[in-house]
């Protein structure tokens, strides 16, 4: 199991290959993400969860895709962590 801060520099990495008008650095814990980036749109959060299941080789259930599982970087470094 990776560690917090791994997950955090892999969601990073992640985030700005899908969104990539943002460095990796932009993507602090704290950063918001649904309903604050315009570009963080349903085709962004598709393309993210791809990402993290073929990345963290985990399934993501349709039931922990929720708005407050995606408001921050942090709420989805903390929900890599659960899966």
């Amino acid at each position: 199991m990776k560690s917090k801060q791994e997950t955090h520099l892999q969601l990073q990495s992640i985030f700005s290959s899908i969104m990539p008008t943002y460095g990796e650095n932009y993507w602090l814990e704290h950063t918001e993400l649904f309903g604050a980036l315009p570009e963080f749109d349903s085709m962004a959060i598709v393309s993210l969860i791809g990402e993290i299941e073929d990345y963290f080789d985990i399934d993501l259930d349709d039931d922990v895709i929720t708005a407050e599982n995606f408001a921050t970087v942090g709420t989805v470094v903390n929900l890599v962590l659960k899966s």
